[in-house]
């Protein structure tokens, strides 16, 4: 896993179990090392300017919380596909200019195990 900062990441970062460097993630714990994910998911954030476009999880992981829209990749679909499809179900934007800007790794103790990606994107039109 590749993690990216402002200062190339030039010092490890040493937490509770935990070693980060620019190249690598080590958690101890005996459920991350046998992970494997069950389903895989999207969230995409519209930014316009200084505003970033979120809503109220009403279904699925996340649930009652607020965030960016997305969901789960249907069968065969790509990942910026489905991104732009869960938008447009979920606010009715078409989205031109999608990228993928994080992978995430939802490690649970109980429940589906989540790999998700995070993207970003400026333009839309409204349906």
């Amino acid at each position: 896993m590749h993690i990216p900062s402002s200062d190339q990441m030039q010092h490890a970062i040493v937490m509770g179990g935990a070693r980060l460097t620019a190249e690598t993630l080590v958690i101890d714990t005996p459920w991350q090392s046998a992970w494997r994910p069950e389903l895989v998911g999207t969230l995409l954030f519209l930014i316009k300017g200084n505003q970033v476009l979120l809503i109220h999880k009403k279904t699925g992981h996340g649930a009652g919380r607020i965030n960016g829209p997305g969901g789960k990749l249907e069968p065969g679909e790509g990942v910026i596909a489905g991104a732009c499809r869960e938008m447009y179900e979920e606010v009715g934007l078409t989205i031109t200019d999608a990228r993928v800007g994080a992978e995430m790794h939802f490690v649970e103790r109980n429940g589906p195990q989540w790999l998700g990606f995070g993207l970003t994107a400026s333009r839309f039109t409204a349906a």
